[in-house]
């Protein structure tokens, strides 16, 4: 924060952005139970991009959501042994340069922006933004039962592995 705090006071705009992850992560997440970690995770940079936004400087600090779920996140995993490919993502956390444009697009402007991908986290409620993204996993799931159930008993035998459920606070 330090650095930031320094660009911000020297009049460099800050962009602070949460990567975006596949549905499928998101669902594995919340079949091991550990979606209160990730919303932890935002609700604790929301605050800390407030409390460097009031920091003295002409620099401006903006926090972007990339993680929602939307017509990027929501893609389509092709069937297994299928030559298709998706289009926005190599595998669930890593994305392609096309994602990576319309996150560049979304935050400074310009070509390549996908509608709806993105939303200003420091500019939403924060909690009702996490309490659709949960009902946007919900009704995936329902509407992809075979993917839910492949994710559910995946993250099932993690957890009797001795994965185990993390805490708010990321602790085993």
């Amino acid at each position: 924060q330090p650095v930031l705090a320094q660009a911000k006071a020297r009049g460099v705009n800050v962009y602070l952005f949460v990567s975006p992850q596949h549905v499928w992560a998101h669902f594995y997440e919340d079949a091991a139970h550990r979606t209160r970690v990730h919303e932890m995770f935002k609700l604790r940079l929301r605050k800390m991009a407030e409390d460097l936004a009031s920091l003295p400087g002409a620099g401006r600090v903006e926090l972007w959501d990339f993680d929602g779920l939307d017509s990027v996140t929501l893609e389509d995993v092709p069937p297994s042994g299928s030559k298709l490919d998706t289009h926005y993502f190599w595998e669930h956390s890593h994305f392609k340069t096309t994602t990576g444009n319309a996150i560049i697009a979304a935050m400074l402007g310009g070509p390549g922006g996908i509608d709806g991908f993105g939303v200003r986290l420091d500019r939403v409620d924060v909690a009702a933004h996490l309490g659709e993204t949960r009902k946007k996993l919900e009704a995936w799931a329902n509407t992809h039962p075979d993917d839910a159930a492949l994710l559910r008993q995946a993250a099932m035998r993690k957890v009797a592995c001795g994965g185990g459920k993390e805490t708010a606070d990321g602790d085993n």
